[in-house]
């Protein structure tokens, strides 16, 4: 039987706290999106739904005047007007709005994946450019610097470490005794 110690059951009471506590946060922000998604989805559909049913009541004179023969027969080679209206008087609204918001819907957000590409060509084209060469040099910059740094400190290290070693070790390491005091 495999006993653990009390660091070992604490160390995996933490380990398992803090997998639930990343567990909950990922949940929650999946249930809300996909409930902001479902809202914006919804709104868009009553949106939809209302244009088209304002569309229908308006062209509910264009109906009736469709329906008698005078002018169905004036409207000559516009009569298929009068068609497209009494076809969109006997469709589901409701399918139609559905339609509007399936073609609304984008991969990429609000607008069309090509034309966030194409806002992004422009705005690099704009000002990005300096922007990102900025940016880009400032990084480039940081890095350079931290990697001098790092190895100042390495350097540093290794050399306390030798003056260590041989502080310990005098009788093996007798000229590296003085040696510190010309480095300063």
């Amino acid at each position: 039987m495999l006993r653990l110690t009390a660091s070992e059951v604490h160390k995996k009471r933490l380990d398992g706290m803090v997998s639930s506590i990343l567990f909950t946060a990922v949940s929650l922000i999946a249930a809300f999106g996909a409930l902001g998604f479902l809202t914006t989805r919804s709104h868009m559909f009553h949106v939809a739904y209302s244009r088209r049913r304002q569309h229908i009541e308006n062209s509910g004179w264009l109906l009736e005047q469709c329906k008698t023969a005078d002018f169905y027969s004036n409207m000559k080679h516009h009569s298929t007007l009068c068609d497209d209206i009494a076809l969109a008087h006997t469709d589901a609204l409701w399918l139609h709005a559905l339609r509007d918001v399936i073609d609304q819907t984008h991969l990429c957000g609000e607008l069309s994946c090509m034309q966030n590409m194409q806002a992004l060509v422009l705005w690099i084209l704009g000002r990005g450019i300096i922007s990102v060469s900025l940016i880009s040099f400032c990084l480039l910059l940081v890095f350079i610097l931290a990697l001098h740094f790092n190895r100042w400190l390495y350097s540093q290290r290794v050399y306390n470490a030798q003056l260590q070693y041989a502080a310990t070790n005098k009788q093996y390491y007798p000229l590296l005794e003085g040696q510190h005091e010309w480095r300063k």
